[in-house]
């Protein structure tokens, strides 16, 4: 007796068959080589443009800069190759949405890696031209800040042009009572009114004087600060923050030599003198002397306003140091590094969805979507398709007979 052999239908077995036999002949895309070469070119630009723009200076930041390098090496090969390989077979076979969805996957990886690989080879150099931009308009500040300084000479001759205006109106009331107009001289309350005002104005002059030496080397100090401050922004450095630490030690220099000047040069004390003797003084109970003295002091405190004026100091406008340069600032710089930016948008976007359209246009002539379907070309273990398989048929021969003896069963032991 033969063994019962059951035999499937002859269509869905052939269709198996071709199937297997064509999923070996599957063509495949002849691009894989330049997909590596490309793959392997912006995964190191990718790596390079990671490491500026994170800028590493401890092992937690290297271990940052290695693991989005190596993460985004792998995406965009995986990317690029699914598309390419698999996606430009399914959209040649016709699935919906796949051409969208691989050339759709091209842009967005290669965009956003072309972004992040120009962000950072840009950067450093982006964030040292800022700098040098600061450090014209800080130089354009020291030069006229130390230009009107050596013209202090002047504020000099107006202070001690009103302390002798006011001496000489105390002498002269002491005398004849010139001021009073009461008296024929003496030291009353109008002499040591006057008196006490040029002892005011005596004791700016002398500080003036006392300073004139220190200036002189506040003003060296300050244009030696101002010359390795423009060095340091035009030299090369290792990491912005190395270069923004030189910058900000160089800052510190000399925002202490202005200080220095600024107590060689109390602008401020001889400014408030000068008020001062603008607005005047009040005598109690006697406005007409109040107006007699004030008539000697306000020509001393005019020609000091007059002299501070001409400095211009007051109106100079420091300026600020501009924060670390990040990548919305970087990014505003396409233009200046428009080449650059192109190469990586070619190597990174266009090429591989270049080589997507090449593979797709090669494999649209031998992969026909109604072809497929007449072939049996859907999966074979689709539980559709199994249920929808003919049913087992099984020759007279083979038939089981229901008279025959059950076989006996051996007995274990």
């Amino acid at each position: 007796m033969t063994n019962p052999t059951p035999t499937f239908g002859s269509n869905s077995t052939s269709n198996i068959v071709q199937r297997a036999q064509k999923d070996k002949k599957k063509p495949k895309s002849p691009h894989q080589a330049k997909l590596k070469l490309l793959s392997t070119c912006s995964g190191i630009l990718f790596g390079v443009g990671t490491y500026w723009l994170i800028d590493p200076n401890s092992l937690p930041k290297w271990i940052e800069v290695v693991t989005v390098s190596v993460a985004g090496g792998v995406v965009i090969y995986a990317v690029n190759s699914a598309a390419i390989t698999r996606g430009a077979y399914q959209a040649a076979a016709g699935v919906t949405g796949a051409a969208v969805a691989s050339v759709g996957a091209i842009l967005a990886a290669g965009l956003t890696i072309s972004t992040v690989s120009f962000t950072g080879l840009t950067i450093h150099t982006v964030d040292q031209m800022v700098l040098q931009d600061f450090g014209r308009a800080n130089s354009d500040y020291v030069q006229a800040y130390v230009s009107n300084v050596r013209q202090a000479d002047e504020v000099m001759i107006a202070v001690d042009t009103a302390l002798q205006q006011v001496s000489a109106a105390a002498d002269c009331e002491r005398v004849s009572s010139c001021v009073s107009r009461q008296g024929n001289g003496g030291e009353g309350l109008t002499f040591h009114t006057l008196n006490g005002v040029a002892s005011q104005i005596d004791t700016v002059h002398q500080s003036l004087v006392a300073g004139e030496d220190v200036r002189d080397e506040a003003l060296l100090a300050l244009e030696d600060a101002d010359a390795n401050l423009q060095a340091a922004l035009n030299n090369s450095y290792a990491s912005r923050s190395a270069r923004r630490a030189v910058v900000q030690d160089l800052l510190s220099e000399q925002r202490a030599a202005l200080a220095g000047l600024e107590r060689a040069l109390p602008l401020s004390v001889v400014s408030g003198l000068a008020e001062t003797l603008e607005a005047g003084i009040a005598i109690p109970n006697n406005p007409d002397l109040s107006q007699r003295i004030n008539a000697r002091l306000d020509p001393a405190g005019a020609g000091i306003i007059q002299a501070l004026d001409g400095l211009g100091v007051a109106a100079l406008e420091r300026p600020a140091m501009p924060h670390e340069t990040g990548v919305m600032e970087t990014l505003a710089w396409v233009g200046f590094f428009l080449p650059l930016f192109a190469m990586l948008v070619l190597i990174d976007t266009l090429f591989p969805a270049l080589l997507w359209f090449y593979t797709y246009s090669a494999l649209v002539p031998t992969v026909s979507p109604k072809e497929d379907d007449d072939e049996g070309d859907d999966d074979p273990f689709d539980p559709g398709r199994v249920l929808n398989l003919p049913p087992v048929v099984l020759t007279p021969s083979t038939r089981p007979n229901p008279s025959a003896p059950a076989p006996k069963r051996r007995k274990l032991t």
